[in-house]
Order: structure tokens, then C-alpha cells, then sequence
């Protein structure tokens, strides 16, 4: 297969397996990680980047402002902002004499999840 038509098809909603430092040592064709700090092997000074394995070895992507992955082992969205960041789950209201208060703080930390999303513009 042409190795642009690969790397668009890799980066087609993408999904990633996971953030790690080192390589897989045996990665299907498809898999896409996001490479961690301090990263080892063919993997070395590629931090930060997504790393997409084909049969014609690995190809790393620069991510862009905005950009966003699904991350398999956690189950939710990343996006990158200077960084990969995933959101913080809000604390639901437990009742008793403070709901309110409680209720109030959990609301704020989902608008400053959709926030950290793009869902909502930043304040």
C-alpha cells in the first residue's frame, strides 16, 4: 500500500492504544501510540508525537493544537494543547446539608472539562 494512503488511513478518526516510552515489540500494522518523554529505542526523541506502526516500520506525526485521540487503555478523549491532556472526571453531589455547594462545584468542573475539550470556548 502507498505509505501516504497509510498514514491518512491511520490518521482517520484515530485511536490510539495507549501513551508509552517504548516501542511494542511486536505492533500489528495500524497501531498508533502516543510516544511519552524520555522515550526509548526507534522511538527517541520522537516525544509527544503519534507514533503509527506500517508495514514499512514506524512513521511519527506531529500533533496540532486542537487535535484529538482516542486513548483505548483509558477509555477516553485526549487532546493536545502543548501536551496530550485527558479531562479530569467531575465529582458527582453526595447530598446531606451541602448539596448545593457540591452541586455547584460539580458543574463547574464539567464546564471546565468541556472547556479543556473545545466544547466551550476558554474563559
Amino acid at each position: 500500500m502507498n505509505e501516504a494512503l497509510g498514514i491518512l488511513d491511520g490518521l482517520w478518526q484515530v485511536s490510539v492504544e495507549g501513551t508509552v516510552a517504548t516501542p511494542p515489540s511486536e505492533p500489528t500494522v495500524g497501531e498508533c501510540w502516543i510516544v511519552a518523554s524520555a522515550a526509548t529505542g526507534e522511538w527517541i526523541g520522537e516525544d509527544s508525537k503519534l507514533a503509527l506502526w506500517s508495514e514499512s516500520g514506524w512513521s511519527f506525526i506531529s500533533p496540532v493544537q486542537g487535535m484529538f485521540v482516542f486513548d483505548k487503555s483509558s477509555s477516553q478523549f485526549r487532546r493536545y494543547d502543548n501536551g496530550w491532556n485527558a479531562a479530569d472526571p467531575a465529582s458527582a453531589p453526595q447530598g446531606g446539608s451541602v448539596i448545593d455547594v457540591e452541586a455547584r462545584a460539580a458543574i463547574g468542573e464539567l464546564v471546565a472539562a468541556l472547556r479543556t475539550f473545545g466544547v466551550f470556548p476558554p474563559s
